[in-house]
């Protein structure tokens, strides 16, 4: 068996391997991992199309197979757009394929010219990913993504390159038995071989990452509001290790008497309430502040870079917003109100949980001292004017 017969056979094996793989990963929910995988899948069929179909005619296997590879091409586009949250631009794609199929089915049926068959393939699979490639350029965030990005981009250079050696140096009434056994063929299979297996390799690992990422999303979120939870909260706040506290403030919040909302609306009413507080927490806080729900009705936002005395105006204002808002769309005839307590980091803290407990304290005491208040240590925080008075 010489080098080529091992390509011959080595291509389908290693593409339908990759399908089987992308298509596992497919099952955790990975919508561009499904494209790879039947894109794969066509292109392994395709490149087995010769071997297992060689009792058919010559034209029939031809069609069979370059209709396998562009719906491979197809496919992988289709893939790329998604992966990068792009639109799928489907007319367009769509219509490249069909002409391009159109026209290699002229060049194999009408004109029966192998050369004009290579091109006109090479030039409908060169369109079909440049077409994504046009579209993602600007979106490639991730080393992984533009690793991709560069992968594909070689596939179409090579298929390129391919369409000018056919067009140079094959003759016009080159034949497919001929053309099988010709150095073409090897460069065809191999340089095919090699940039499948990296595209393959590269792709399989972009989706598996994105799978990861959304799994760890998933779990570093509260469901119900979409803020961080306890730990998405510990991973995405500062260490304030090795004595080195991180300047910011911390707002401690609870809704007051929460239990009687659960007890005397029902817990549906009370999940409305919970989510309405989460966006007016999200929508009063500065820009790159963190907020988190840490479990039932107990949220916690760290504002970096922010004093105390911003932090209390933060959750003053939230607070006014909360207490003023009408509840009767959620079934609720009466106010709710919400208390805070505010805290900064210190020196001497080990983490940000130490200025967290101190929001903590002041929240309690804004709880004893009658709610609906922000307390600052031991001091309740109210506007006057525009000026911050304590009390």
């Amino acid at each position: 068996m010489d080098a080529g017969d091992n390509f011959a056979y080595m291509l389908p094996v290693m593409m339908l391997t990759f399908a089987c793989a992308f298509l596992v990963v497919a099952r955790w929910g990975s919508r561009p991992a499904l494209a790879w995988g039947m894109g794969y899948l066509c292109a392994g069929c395709g490149f087995a199309a010769p071997m297992v179909m060689s009792a058919f005619p010559t034209v029939v296997m031809a069609l069979t197979a370059d209709t396998l590879l562009l719906g491979a091409m197809y496919l992988f586009g289709q893939a790329l757009l998604i992966q990068f949250g792009m639109p799928s631009y489907a007319a367009l794609r769509m219509s490249i394929c069909l002409v391009g199929g159109m026209l290699v089915t002229f060049a194999v049926l009408g004109r029966q010219s192998l050369p004009a068959e290579l091109i006109l393939h090479d030039l409908t699979s060169s369109l079909m990913l440049a077409v994504p490639l046009v579209a993602i350029r600007r979106r490639l965030q991730q080393p992984i993504h533009k690793a991709l990005f560069v992968i594909v981009s070689l596939v179409v250079l090579d298929t390129m390159i391919r369409t000018a050696i056919t067009a140079a140096v094959m003759a016009p009434s080159a034949d497919t038995a001929g053309f099988i056994g010709s150095p073409y063929a090897f460069y065809m299979q191999a340089t095919a071989s090699v940039l499948g297996l990296v595209l393959a390799l590269v792709a399989l690992a972009a989706v598996t990452l994105d799978v990861v990422a959304t799994y760890r999303d998933a779990a570093e979120h509260d469901p119900m509001t979409g803020l961080l939870n306890r730990r998405g909260f510990e991973r995405a706040s500062p260490d304030a290790a090795r004595g080195r506290p991180s300047s910011g403030a911390v707002i401690s919040c609870d809704i007051d008497h929460f239990k009687s909302i659960n007890d005397g609306y029902g817990h549906g009413a009370g999940d409305n309430v919970i989510v309405a507080f989460a966006q007016m927490l999200r929508s009063h806080l500065p820009q790159h502040a963190l907020a988190a729900r840490f479990g039932g009705e107990e949220f916690v936002a760290y504002l970096p870079g922010h004093s105390a005395h911003t932090a209390s105006l933060v959750a003053e204002g939230l607070r006014r917003a909360f207490n003023a808002r009408d509840w009767s769309d959620c079934g609720i005839q009466r106010s709710i109100t919400a208390s805070f307590g505010i805290a900064s980091p210190q020196p001497g803290d080990h983490s940000l949980h130490d200025a967290i407990a101190r929001a903590d304290t002041s929240l309690y005491a804004a709880k004893a001292a009658g709610r609906n208040r922000v307390m600052l240590g031991e001091q309740v925080v109210r506007r006057a004017g525009s000026a911050l008075a304590a009390a």
